[in-house]
């Protein structure tokens, strides 16, 4: 129960770079679904306005940050290098989710 009060400070910081990793991949899960989901139109089933609209509802969350979700959904497809160094943990969600909002492949490896 208490095992993680032996843990020496890298050990600590290991662990928590290796639950950061898992949280990217389930979140780039979530974003390739958003991206599913809204090629299919499936907002349309329920008279939303837009994909945002719709998953602000569906999740429970703003639609600002539902706009921000869809942008990048896309952008893991057009931004290689930005995608790459999200599953490697180097970029948080949050970051990402910004850097969708204006980078290209052509400007990626410079942010």
């Amino acid at each position: 129960m208490f095992e993680h009060l032996d843990q020496t400070a890298d050990e600590a910081i290991q662990g928590l770079n290796e639950a950061n990793a898992v949280a990217n991949a389930h979140d780039i899960a979530r974003l390739r679904a958003i991206a599913a989901c809204d090629r299919k139109r499936v907002y349309r089933r329920d008279d939303s306005h837009d994909m945002a609209h719709w998953l602000s509802i569906e999740l429970g969350i703003s639609r600002w940050k539902a706009a921000r979700w869809v942008t990048a959904a896309y952008a893991l497809d057009e931004l290689p290098l930005s995608t790459a160094a999200y599953e490697r943990g180097e970029l948080s969600t949050d970051k990402f989710v910004e850097l969708a909002r204006f980078a290209t492949r052509a400007t990626e490896k410079k942010l």
